[in-house]
């Protein structure tokens, strides 16, 4: 399939040789994708591992893990499989959202184990066009409207970092079909997506054909073009609300002063969106929710999910939860949160020897005695603490902060991490407090990362990236 290596190259979606997880469900589309990929030129063809995930959730899954593993054999390449321990559930959302979000978080740990970084999905065109007409349905913006794109960051355990790639995201559905018959290749067929009692379903086999029949048989080319027009548009607004994030949100605080009402609402919302986000690791907040903020007067307050709260002092909006002391942000353990215009802040809970591994932007200590959820919160007035090399007087915060190269419009915003007993734990990026060490009798440690995501000169100057979960 001459599109899947175009796909690849225009996206540089990897390199030759390079591991790629490849999701496999044993459908068309996947199949076909599988295929494609192992019949690249060498100069674009990865080193491909197939992965299926048993979501427990359909009688003929068997059947289809065992079709995967066969295709993966035939092909003469490495197959992993893995599944759901117990029944699946929504845990407050869809059903088809908590099993999307297990088989990626399945995918990405396949990849870390493959030591790769990239994993390949087969979402094609027709997929494209439905998701646009039912993220419209559901009144999304530019930014859900978008709908799928070639290359996005993905995440996973452990703290891993890789891509999700979709090589077929141009390809329509009867091209994919077409390039299997013509190699003589079955396929797994899922019943319910003959279901048009689903959403998804109804879209595909009753919306869509409609729309062909009144608007002429491009109408799914013009849905993903109309998709990747707003895509740049988002791109644009994104970039304005970035800077303007980066100037006015200080940790769990938001300057709406200094002609904020002035600017435009669509960069207001994702400025108020961007700073929930990179304080609490949460999705963004919805349209309504972020409405309520803005319209919140001095001393006004409103009630968020997670337990958060903003309130309205003045020219600022303060973040909070309950318990939480002025200025403090809530860390948990594994987490990761945004330090405005400086960096993100990850934790996790490791075995000691698998913990070690560290530099200038990491700390690890012993995780016994630690309290959590973490703090991290801004320095107060004159405050000093004592670090590793400072063990008699202490060091005052300020100088710490300089030295770790925190820049100057970052410094009063949470970047000290406490246990939520109030132990001083670490300056983020700089040395950790005394006490927080390992020992010989540690078996498990917390380790801490500060990742840096501008250079300290320009820290000021740069937006706060978006959260990848």
């Amino acid at each position: 399939m001459h599109c899947v290596a175009r796909a690849v190259r225009d996206h540089a979606m990897w390199r030759a040789g390079e591991t790629v997880v490849f999701g496999v469900s044993g459908g068309a589309d996947s199949t076909a994708l599988l295929l494609a990929a192992c019949e690249l030129p060498r100069r674009l063809r990865p080193r491909a591992v197939a992965a299926y995930f048993h979501h427990g959730l359909r009688p003929e899954a068997d059947a289809e893990l065992a079709g995967v593993a066969a295709l993966a054999h035939g092909l003469s390449i490495p197959f992993v499989s893995g599944g759901v321990r117990s029944a699946l559930t929504g845990g407050g959302r869809s059903l088809e959202a908590a099993a999307r979000d297990a088989r990626y978080a399945f995918l990405a740990a396949a990849a870390a184990q493959a030591g790769g970084g990239v994993v390949a999905v087969a979402h094609q065109a027709d997929d494209g066009a439905e998701t646009v007409l039912l993220r419209l349905a559901r009144g999304a913006g530019s930014r859900g409207l978008s709908a799928i794109r070639p290359v996005r960051p993905l995440g996973g355990a452990g703290g891993w970092r890789g891509r999700l790639v979709r090589p077929l995201w141009r390809v329509p559905r009867a091209q994919v079909e077409e390039y299997l018959r013509l190699r003589g290749r079955r396929w797994h067929e899922d019943v319910s997506n003959s279901l048009a009692q689903r959403p998804r379903a109804a879209v595909r086999l009753e919306v869509l054909p409609a729309l062909e029949r009144a608007c002429g048989a491009g109408v799914r080319a013009a849905l993903l073009r109309a998709a990747e027009n707003l895509a740049e548009d988002e791109a644009a607004l994104s970039q304005w609300a970035a800077r303007e994030a980066a100037r006015r949100c200080r940790g769990d605080r938001v300057d709406v002063g200094a002609g904020f009402d002035r600017l435009p609402a669509a960069i207001r919302f994702r400025v108020i969106a961007r700073a929930w986000t990179g304080l609490t690791g949460a999705p963004s907040l919805g349209r309504a929710q972020v409405l309520q903020v803005l319209e919140l007067r001095d001393g006004g307050r409103v009630d968020l999910p997670r337990g958060w709260t903003a309130r309205r002092a003045a020219a600022e909006l303060i973040f909070f939860t309950a318990g939480q002391g002025p200025g403090e942000c809530v860390l948990e353990v594994p987490g990761r949160m945004e330090v405005a215009g400086w960096g993100r802040l990850e934790a996790s809970l490791r075995p000691a020897h698998a913990g070690m591994d560290g530099g200038r932007d990491v700390a690890v200590g012993d995780a016994a005695g630690v309290a959590l959820p973490l703090r991290v919160r801004a320095p107060r007035r004159g405050e000093r603490w004592r670090v590793r090399g400072a063990e008699h007087r202490g060091r005052a915060v300020r100088e710490l902060l300089r030295e770790a190269g925190v820049a100057p419009a970052a410094r009063h915003g949470p970047c000290l991490v406490t246990d939520a007993d109030g132990r001083a734990l670490w300056v983020a990026g700089g040395r950790p407090a005394l006490g927080f060490a390992v020992t010989e009798a540690t078996r498990r440690v917390l380790r801490l990362e500060f990742q840096r995501v501008c250079p300290p000169e320009s820290a000021g100057a740069c937006g706060l990236p978006v959260s990848l979960s």
